[in-house]
């Protein structure tokens, strides 16, 4: 028996969730767990969250021969990672006229560059590993809502040539949709695939190459120092030459970051598709004209790509995204999605799934990642 079998003889319960419905991943892929860590232990790098940043930072620690220890109180992938829609783009939301206003150009150039880089990785690992995740290259299209402001969008289009993605282009349409816009961005080379399935192939490299996996283990202290120490709910200590604070929001300092960013939840559905269809991704500006114009706080925007279960092609549309408790009828975002996709992709037939997740916005736009603010511990 291999290290990595460990991991998938724990495969035989789901595991835990974050949210009541189930997504299309969670029912498509099991998630992979292991024994919960039992002893203190010494290690080269922990890493705290095996989400898909958590499980890709262990991994590529790995790589560079370090011992790493992988812990997240959940199996792997229990957190929002399994609530993604699972777009892998460097067309970001906050819009990098935004960035550039915020942080400059060379921030927004470094966004750009970053967000390439890591799908270039994640189909790196998928390929040198022959992980079956459905990972493909497609082509991704940013359109306006109806009265939507063209001049905007030809001045994002600037800002993102300025930050060096020259290939992002103004287009007249775009395949298998009725959307109609007065213009529309088509981003070449953007990708998609099964979150949980990468997640369960990297999880058996990272115990293959020597790393160790414990989850179902609540991480409750980080500790600076010399050495940083880990402690866990069960009393156990992990001390490593350094950490990684991979959680959905960090666990390590209350303040200096949570101060600085909101929870929004997001709504997404899917809807079997009827016919063949190009897969590609798709993205409005805003749900309305009006709310484009909004200058304080995320514009709530729709997200929409393809993906297939065992009986085909289902159409993932995600949206409607509002500050975390302060919707009045979260049943009726589900409507307000079915309605909206069904107008533009009148191929699709029955919901198949349905399901909710939590994202946390910065105040400008851009992730969070590096040296915590109070300490060494990264973030």
């Amino acid at each position: 028996m291999t290290p990595s079998d460990a991991i998938h003889l724990w495969m035989q319960t789901a595991g835990e969730r974050g949210g009541a419905m189930p997504s299309l991943w969670e029912r498509t892929a099991r998630k992979s767990s292991t024994a919960p860590l039992r002893q203190d232990i010494t290690t080269d790098v922990c890493v705290i969250g095996a989400g898909i940043a958590g499980v890709t930072t262990a991994y590529l620690a790995a790589r560079e021969n370090r011992h790493v220890i992988l812990v997240d109180d959940g199996p792997v992938g229990g957190g929002m990672t399994s609530r993604t829609t699972a777009h892998l783009v460097n067309a970001i939301d906050d819009r990098y006229i935004d960035v550039e206003k915020f942080l400059g150009e060379e921030c927004a150039r470094l966004t750009a560059e970053s967000h390439t880089a890591a799908i270039h990785c994640a189909e790196e690992i998928a390929r040198e590993h022959n992980i079956d995740c459905d990972f493909e290259r497609v082509d991704g299209y940013l359109f306006l809502p109806p009265g939507g402001s063209v001049k905007e969008l030809m001045e994002e289009l600037e800002a993102i040539h300025r930050a060096g993605l020259r290939d992002v282009a103004r287009v007249d349409s775009a395949p298998d949709a009725s959307i109609t816009s007065d213009a529309m961005l088509r981003f070449p080379r953007q990708a998609q695939f099964h979150p949980l399935k990468f997640l369960n192939g990297v999880a058996g490299v990272i115990v293959d190459s020597g790393g160790k996996i414990f989850t179902g283990t609540r991480v409750v202290s980080v500790e600076d120092g010399d050495r940083v120490t880990i402690k866990s709910q069960d009393g156990h200590t992990i001390t490593a030459r350094a950490a990684v604070v991979a959680t959905n929001c960090p666990i390590n300092d209350r303040v200096a970051i949570h101060s600085k960013q909101a929870p929004y939840a997001t709504y997404a559905i899917c809807l079997r598709v009827t016919r063949v269809v190009e897969h590609a991704l798709f993205w409005d500006t805003a749900q309305t004209a009006e709310e484009e114009k909004k200058e304080i706080g995320p514009v709530r925007y729709h997200y929409v790509r393809f993906a297939r279960d065992e009986q085909g092609d289902v159409l993932i549309v995600g949206g409607e995204d509002h500050k975390t408790g302060q919707a009045k009828d979260c049943a009726q975002c589900f409507v307000n999605l079915e309605r909206w996709a069904r107008a533009r992709f009148p191929f699709v037939a029955e919901v198949t799934d349905r399901w909710s997740g939590q994202v946390m916005e910065p105040v400008d736009g851009v992730a969070y990642i590096g040296c915590n603010p109070a300490t060494r511990t990264s973030t």
